[in-house]
C-alpha cells in the first residue's frame, strides 16, 4: 500500500479506499453514504468534489459530526433519499455491514450512480466476533459476488485489502441477463463479468 498524505491518514476507516479513489477516478459529484461525523465527506470537500452527505444523523459518530459544513448534509433513511440527479460516484464505507437487506442497498447504489460512474464500498473483513449492527458477514469475495449478482460488472474493479477494511471500486456498467439458479453453478455463469481470478470455488480471502 501507497504511503498516505497527511489528510487521508487521519481517516478512522476506508482511507486507502479514498486515496485510491481520488487519485485514480475522475468524478465531481459524490454521494457519501452513512457520512457519520463527516470524514470522509471533509476530504472528499478538500479535494474539489461536489459532495452530498448522507446519513440518518442519530449514529454515535453522526453526534461528532460539525454543525454547519460546506457541503450539503442530508439526514434520512438512504432508501428514502431521491436526488434529482444521479451522482457521478458513489462512496459507502462501513455501511453495507449494518443492512439487513445487502442486495437491496446494492441495487440502490447502483440506481443513484451515473452509468459508467463509479461505485466505491468498504467493508470490515470477515471475523467471528459478533458486534452490534453488523449483520451480514464480508471478505473482498463476497462483495465482489454481491456486486456482480445483483447486475454489474466487475471485471475492472479495484480490490484494496488493509487493516479493518476491504474496499471495491467498480464502473456502474451493467451485465447482461444471466439465468441463475441460487445455487452451485452461478459462479461459472457469472464468472464471464466478474474478475480473472475468479472461479467456482475462489478464494475470497483476497490481498491486494
Amino acid at each position: 500500500m501507497p504511503t498516505l498524505p497527511t489528510e487521508f491518514r487521519k481517516v478512522r476507516r476506508g482511507h486507502h479506499g479514498l486515496y485510491k479513489l481520488i487519485n485514480d477516478y475522475s468524478f465531481d459529484t459524490v454521494l457519501d453514504v452513512g457520512a457519520g461525523a463527516g470524514a470522509h465527506a471533509a476530504v472528499l470537500h478538500a479535494n474539489r468534489k461536489a459532495v452530498t452527505a448522507i446519513d440518518f444523523g442519530t449514529s454515535v459518530y453522526a453526534e461528532h459530526r460539525s454543525s454547519s459544513v460546506p457541503w450539503q448534509r442530508v439526514d434520512i433513511d438512504f432508501f428514502d433519499f431521491t436526488p434529482e440527479t444521479a451522482f457521478d460516484c458513489v462512496w459507502a464505507c462501513h455501511v453495507l455491514e449494518h443492512q439487513t437487506d445487502p442486495g437491496a442497498f446494492i441495487r440502490r447504489c447502483i440506481a443513484l450512480t451515473k452509468p459508467d460512474g463509479i461505485i466505491a464500498i468498504t467493508v470490515p473483513p470477515l471475523k467471528h466476533r459478533i458486534v452490534g449492527g453488523h449483520l451480514p458477514l464480508w471478505n473482498a469475495g463476497l462483495l465482489l459476488y454481491q456486486l456482480t449478482f445483483n447486475g454489474l460488472d466487475t471485471r475492472d474493479a479495484a480490490i484494496c485489502s488493509y487493516g479493518y477494511n476491504v474496499t471495491v471500486i467498480v464502473r456502474n456498467t451493467a451485465r447482461p441477463p444471466v439465468s441463475l439458479d441460487h445455487d452451485k453453478g452461478d459462479l461459472l455463469r457469472l464468472k464471464p463479468f466478474m474478475p480473472a481470478f475468479v472461479d467456482e470455488p475462489f478464494e475470497g480471502r483476497i490481498h491486494r
